[in-house]
């Protein structure tokens, strides 16, 4: 899985290509639903920062939507709440702008794919996303 920009890339490619509105869908809801995959079992994780107190928020343009505002607010003692919650796939579905059913189905169809050269592919772009993240290169 590539990054969100790239995937967005790839859905205007397709708008001029005259693709049909459920083909995009049915990329944006993968690509979803490989994220949400890859979040739950730490491949790839949330943008967002830590503070000085460790409390970890999500960037405000790149990661926060309006389901994050009725999260608790990150403390001491609770940490990661923000982090937790921009795993779900509640969350992720926002993220996306596509229905939540539609990720967990497609991180179903994902997760039955295990070991196929499929999913090794997309494993391998899920640790190159990681790997910008974690280099700095995705902006807040």
């Amino acid at each position: 899985m590539r990054g969100q920009d790239a995937v967005c890339e790839d859905v205007y490619a397709m708008i001029e290509l005259q693709v049909s509105a459920d083909e995009v869908s049915l990329v944006v809801a993968w690509s979803a639903g490989t994220v949400y995959a890859a979040r739950q079992r730490r491949a790839v994780h949330p943008l967002g920062e830590f503070d000085s107190a460790s409390r970890w928020y999500p960037y405000a343009k790149r990661e926060h939507r309006s389901c994050c505002d009725r999260i608790r607010s990150p403390s001491r003692r609770w940490p990661y709440s923000l982090m937790l919650h921009c795993r779900t796939a509640k969350h992720v579905a926002r993220l996306f702008s596509v229905p939540e059913r539609d990720v967990l189905r497609a991180a179903k169809a994902f997760a039955s794919l295990e070991g196929s050269r499929l999913a090794v592919e997309a494993e391998e772009a899920l640790q190159f996303v990681g790997w910008c993240q974690q280099g700095g290169r995705i902006s807040k």
